[in-house]
């Protein structure tokens, strides 16, 4: 008998209700998948959650401010004033003529306070009562007062900045790079080519990049400022304050004079020591008061240097570009002391309405102090660039 090979049957078609059955199940497919997009995307379409909440104002803006090399060279805080009559917060905006007496740096290049800013961006020195700022340059900073958002958001659509979210924030970016523009009086529209909005605050800087990181910061998803155990113990010995200037002690020995052959560009990386010029009170709503802080590689080594810190102090000497000057011409030194690894000077009846400008950091036995905080060694200069235009530094630098 033949080998009969049955020809395959054909498959009978599906019945109306396996053909709903199966439409159900594509339905269902495609609605996780959409879910998992969802998800994937909930990083920049949530609503944004509240930033972190710090025990102080000073301490709250720095919390802002990413802590970066950069950032930790050189930062100032402004916040409002205590008040002298049982601690009432007095705010002291950015178009009172304190701040250019105090001569603050670094200071925000986005205070609103020229004629057109508000024009362009919706908010003007007269709206900031607070701040945080950071780099040599400003390249960052974190602005609070009394702002309409929809207004400043209007305006930036108005000059051209596209808009998107991070976190659930908005971010307005001008250009993809900053284009470099002039400083009139003391604003400059390329520090603003980033803006983000969020809780009460508006966040200003060159790049799309340091706005986000901002905000991370501010939620606590990246370390800021006030998270660096030497800044926060700084604060906490200087508090009660509403302000603060500081750089890095490697950084102001230079600015001093004192730092032989270093230069800035030399030193790559920030010391871990500071300079800090602290605006605050003698105790809640108390007198006026000045603090000079210097901080030290640890607590015996200020300890040595105490006895030379008070008498350079009760001496009584600025180096002000270059020329020696008095420091009563800043305030009256009223006590000098030890913290741990800080080493505090306290002035109180400051010229500038009870406060000493920014520039007392500079006084002699600061900058004489600071010299410790440079590398060892004097800096290698690199090799000459040769023919084909790569520069090699000798080997072992």
């Amino acid at each position: 008998m033949p080998n009969i090979v049955p020809f395959p049957s054909t498959p009978a078609a599906p019945s109306r209700g396996a053909r709903r059955s199966l439409a159900f199940l594509a339905s269902a497919v495609l609605l996780v998948a959409v879910a998992v997009i969802a998800v994937v995307m909930a990083g920049d379409e949530a609503p944004a959650p509240v930033p972190v909440q710090r025990a102080d104002a000073v301490s709250d803006l720095l919390g802002w401010i990413p802590a970066t090399d950069e950032y930790r060279r050189a930062f100032a805080v402004w916040s409002e004033d205590p008040g002298a009559a049982g601690g009432t917060l007095a705010a002291i905006t950015a178009a009172d003529p304190l701040f250019d007496r105090l001569a603050l740096t670094p200071v925000p290049f986005t205070l609103g306070r020229s004629n057109d800013w508000p024009g362009r961006f919706g908010y003007r020195a007269r709206d900031v009562t607070s701040w945080a700022t950071a780099g040599r340059n400003s390249s960052i900073a974190v602005l609070g007062g009394d702002f309409d958002h929809a207004a400043i958001g209007r305006k930036l659509d108005s000059s051209g900045y596209r808009q998107s979210t991070h976190r659930g924030v908005s971010v307005y970016v001008l250009h993809d790079v900053a284009t470099p523009s002039r400083t009139v009086d003391g604003d400059a529209e390329s520090a603003a080519n980033a803006v983000a909005l969020f809780a009460d605050r508006v966040i200003t800087a060159v790049s799309a990049a340091t706005v986000r990181d901002a905000i991370d910061a501010a939620h606590g998803r990246l370390p800021s400022l006030a998270d660096e155990p030497a800044v926060g113990e700084i604060v906490r010995t200087l508090a009660p304050i509403s302000g603060l200037v500081a750089v890095d002690a490697a950084d102001h020995a230079i600015d001093c004079g004192v730092g032989g052959q270093w230069r800035r560009s030399d030193l790559d990386q920030p010391s871990g020591r500071y300079v800090v010029v602290g605006f605050g009170r003698l105790g809640e709503g108390g007198q006026r008061r000045t603090l000079v802080a210097t901080s030290f590689a640890n607590a015996p080594a200020a300890d040595r240097a105490l006895d030379a810190f008070t008498a350079g102090w009760e001496s009584g000497a600025v180096n002000v570009a270059g020329a020696g000057a008095d420091i009563a011409i800043y305030g009256q030194v009223s006590a000098v002391s030890q913290t741990g690894n800080l080493l505090v000077a306290e002035l109180v009846e400051g010229r500038e309405d009870g406060w000493a400008r920014a520039g007392i950091r500079f006084a002699i036995p600061v900058c004489e102090a600071v010299v410790t905080a440079l590398p060892p060694g004097t800096p290698v200069p690199p090799t000459e660039t040769p023919a084909d235009g790569v520069r090699e530094s000798p080997a072992g630098t």
